[in-house]
């Protein structure tokens, strides 16, 4: 409750400022837009601009959106710092009768890695050929680079692991916006409004971005062994092309406001998994049982899932079950049984594990306007050993609150993920003030508590205060 009230009050004296600059000459400009989401809002900028577009989408025919996002933060738990994360997202699309052809840049500068990073990433590169028949609504003929959407719960989703993300920021960016794209082939084959069948095959493997040694969200794990004496050697990942990397298919269903999907991914994992790469002997007993490294590995893995979404009324329910059946490694404690490392050197096991997320949702909850999503969420270790260092089982749940008023130029947003298993928390705190169509300003607050060495507990000591500005265009 203190780390709470110290952070509302940080945010009451910059909104102060922020709300006197802005507030006279937002509430001038006449007549209040309708209700609006901020997805909407990138289709309505070129007008709102005054960019002059014509019904073809652009010159050329192209139609142009881009975004851009500058954000500051301030560190007020532990070390007092000032860290910036800045990102412009442009996309170019090109529609010719049955093919379209659509390009996504996202430019980022960032001073979270021990070096201020600058990286260009071309998110999304394709060409995509509509094929339309009478005894099918329509087949999608995919070449290129692009992001897949799976899943329906609200931010964890565990059948959606296809796609590589930058995780450098750790969850300030939402899921979606930490994606770039699969290379490679894809297949969307609408039979009709009730059944879709979807695949793709990939041959390049491209690893997720992820915190190091030294980096702002540094894994607390990853320090304590290199305090310890125990280096970090060079990744174990597999060729960048190899004749499938990945590949995966996903069936839509939908059955009077039922929908169901049904996954199958099979492929190296984009995301890494630590393990013991060098051990040197006891000077005692002579034995292997002593890392002195540990290195990155991308293991191959198989996931099957499922999810669902259903509306009774004005709610909607919704859930995902991931079942990882292959190279899904669990971690066991050689830390306190060093000996453990003589018939499992690499200090993991693989275990086969479920990850399942069910929730409800509702907007205009009580009153007008307020938008609330709640989750469980929780995993299973199938092939649970009593030497492994996570639990069997963890339960936890997520809380999501939106709420808008005076025409939605004045937003609130709540998100709060927790682990009842681990006693660990993340809070994000969120006012956005929307100057026009195309701009907004926000403020909020994220801060984390539990112990040093769970999931969030390891940044307790890096709550921060933020303000962003944004513009789309």
């Amino acid at each position: 409750m203190a780390k709470l009230l110290k952070s509302l009050l940080s945010l009451l004296a910059v909104a102060a400022t922020v709300l006197a600059l802005l507030a006279a000459p937002a509430w001038a400009e006449g007549e209040e837009p309708a209700d609006e989401d901020l997805s909407e809002l990138l289709n309505e900028a070129p007008d709102a601009a005054g960019l002059g577009q014509d019904e073809s989408g652009g010159p050329w025919g192209v139609r142009f959106e881009g975004e851009l996002r500058a954000n500051v933060w301030y560190q007020y738990g532990g070390e007092h710092e000032w860290k910036t994360t800045n990102r412009l997202d442009l996309l170019a699309e090109k529609q010719l009768d049955a093919l379209k052809l659509l390009g996504r840049l996202k430019l980022d500068y960032q001073n979270l890695q021990q070096e201020p990073d600058f990286r260009a990433d071309p998110r999304e590169l394709y060409g995509q050929y509509r094929l339309q028949a009478s005894w099918f609504n329509y087949l999608d003929l995919t070449a290129g680079k692009r992001i897949l959407y799976w899943g329906k719960g609200d931010e964890i989703r565990p059948v959606d692991i296809a796609n590589p993300e930058d995780m450098t920021s750790y969850l300030f960016y939402l899921k979606n916006e930490r994606k770039t794209g699969v290379l490679g082939l894809f297949a969307d084959w609408a039979i009709n409004r009730f059944v879709i069948v979807e695949a793709f095959w990939s041959p390049y493997f491209q690893k997720s971005w992820t915190p190091d040694l030294g980096d702002y969200f540094e894994p607390h794990a990853l320090r304590a062994l290199h305090d310890a004496g125990v280096g970090e050697g060079s990744a174990i990942a597999p060729d960048s092309f190899s004749d499938m990397a990945s590949a995966g298919g996903r069936l839509k269903l939908s059955v009077e406001r039922f929908d169901i999907g049904l996954y199958a991914y099979q492929g190296y994992s984009n995301m890494p998994t630590y393990e013991v790469s060098a051990l040197a002997r006891h000077p005692l007993y002579g034995l292997p049982i002593i890392p002195t490294q540990v290195s990155p590995k991308y293991y191959r893995t198989t996931m099957y899932g499922l999810d669902f979404e259903r509306a009774l009324g004005d709610f909607v329910f919704r859930g995902e079950l991931a079942w990882f059946a292959d190279g899904n490694q669990a971690n066991i404690d050689w830390a306190h049984d060093p000996t453990l490392l003589l018939k499992r050197p690499s200090g993991v096991e693989e275990a086969q594990e479920l990850q399942y997320v069910a929730g409800v949702d509702k907007n205009d909850l009580f009153i007008r306007h307020l938008y609330v999503n709640v989750q469980y969420v929780g995993q299973y270790i199938l092939d649970y050993e009593d030497y492994f260092t996570e639990d069997q089982a963890t339960h936890g749940m997520t809380l999501s609150t939106h709420y808008s008023m005076f025409d939605s130029k004045l937003k609130f947003r709540y998100w709060l993920v927790c682990d009842f298993t681990n006693h660990t928390y993340r809070n994000l705190l969120e006012g956005t003030y929307k100057i026009n169509n195309w701009s907004e300003v926000s403020l909020g607050t994220i801060f984390y508590d539990g112990d040093a060495d769970t999931l969030f507990g390891q940044y307790d000591n890096k709550d921060y205060v933020y303000t962003q500005l944004k513009l789309i265009f």
